[in-house]
């Protein structure tokens, strides 16, 4: 819709944001996925609107342009450094994903972002992975959050 003033506006826009129950890492020198699990529930004020989530992966109800954005607090990473990916369909190619690190994270508590755009279909799926050096048990908390919307 072009309202008199030139402005646009859509009725609907494929769009998601979701947070996590606490999730426990113990594998260092691997990806982990991480299991975003609170969506489309009201008394979180989160929603999911025309997404699919499988398994913690989010599928776009259309094809289309679209970019997502993660934060990521962790607790107890005691050594070594954390690598942060916010994928499409799995991807750890450099071409389909984008990377954060933190070296010599704090050992309370941290926080990590990401961001990606990127052209999909309905069969593509944006997710995220956490990766560590060396520390092999630390949590990824409920207050992280990851969010995207369709934008052309």
């Amino acid at each position: 819709n072009i309202e008199t003033r030139g402005y646009v506006t859509r009725p609907n826009v494929p769009s998601f944001r979701s947070s996590m129950s606490q999730q426990t890492i113990t594998a260092s020198g691997t990806h982990t996925n991480i299991l975003w699990n609170r969506y489309s529930t009201a008394s979180e004020n989160l929603f999911n609107n025309g997404f699919t989530v499988t398994d913690g992966k989010f599928y776009p109800p259309v094809a289309g342009l679209y970019i997502v954005h993660s934060v990521l607090r962790f607790d107890g990473v005691g050594s070594g450094y954390i690598i942060f990916n916010v994928k499409k369909n799995d991807s750890i190619s450099g071409s389909s994903e984008s990377y954060s690190i933190v070296q010599s994270p704090n050992s309370t508590y941290d926080f990590i972002s990401g961001h990606l755009m990127a052209e999909m279909t309905t069969s593509d799926y944006f997710s995220a992975s956490v990766y560590t050096s060396s520390d092999t048990n630390f949590n990824v908390t409920s207050t992280s959050t990851f969010m995207g919307y369709m934008i052309g």
